[in-house]
């Protein structure tokens, strides 16, 4: 057999000669997942919509801010003057495109997707603001993953040194490689602890970070209920470390 040499051309396979065959290829996509696609991109759509009308609506407050403090500051007479002639007549303010096509959006989500309820496709369109809810059932859950991180983490840590320093070389190989590779998920975890930190910060603050990021309200998690995320998955990574 190490004499026999591979053939320049593979023998050519037709399909009289096959034991199986192909399906032909199909570019048909199914009902059930057009019609969650494009649900979901109707909404997506309304949502960019919406966002572009609050930063023309925050465009023309943020003028008519400046201009009366600019006509308090120099005594202008008349007031407004600057609002009027330039700003009020400028496109972003005039324009009713936004406002038809948020019109359209919703017709055709309520004619498609909710049996002609305009009602119901405009409160499932537009953006709801999660109000401050009883986060206490997280809090202590919080409480309760913090502790159990702290215990197995020190467990972890004390394992790990006990074996690094293990007189068989395999075994402390070994064990600084799961070291380094743990270090890497702690540090992943570590940052979306600063970004917990920084949501409860801006909460503090009274800062509308979810509007600066662009975030979607609908589906936007508190820091508190972020944070018990976060723990969980510390937790079950130095419960993998010490069991490992």
């Amino acid at each position: 057999m190490g004499t026999l040499g591979t053939p320049q051309f593979p023998p050519k396979r037709t399909p009289a000669n096959l034991d199986y065959s192909r399906r032909p290829a199909s570019n048909d996509v199914s009902y059930r997942v057009a019609r969650r696609k494009l649900k979901t991109a109707l909404a997506e759509f309304y949502r960019g919509l919406e966002l572009l009308k609050s930063y023309a609506l925050l465009n023309r407050t943020a003028f008519r801010k400046i201009n009366k403090k600019f006509d308090k500051t120099v005594d202008a007479r008349p007031a407004n003057r600057y609002m009027s002639e330039k700003v009020n007549e400028a496109y972003f303010v005039n324009s009713e495109v936004l406002d038809g096509m948020i019109h359209d959006v919703e017709d055709l989500y309520a004619r498609y997707f909710e049996r002609g309820s305009h009602k119901v496709a405009v409160g499932k369109l537009r953006a709801k603001i999660a109000r401050a809810g009883d986060f206490t059932g997280s809090i202590w859950r919080q409480g309760v993953l913090a502790t159990a991180g702290l215990v197995f983490g020190i467990q972890g840590v004390v394992y790990g040194i006990e074996q690094i320093w293990d007189p068989n070389p395999a075994i402390a190989n070994h064990t600084g490689y799961l070291l380094q590779i743990y270090a890497g998920y702690f540090l992943a975890l570590f940052l979306f602890g600063l970004f917990v930190m920084d949501a409860r910060a801006f909460t503090h603050a009274k800062v509308n970070y979810q509007f600066v990021f662009e975030f979607d309200s609908r589906h936007m998690l508190d820091w508190r209920q972020l944070s018990e995320v976060s723990l969980s998955r510390f937790v079950r990574i130095k419960r993998l470390l010490i069991y490992v």
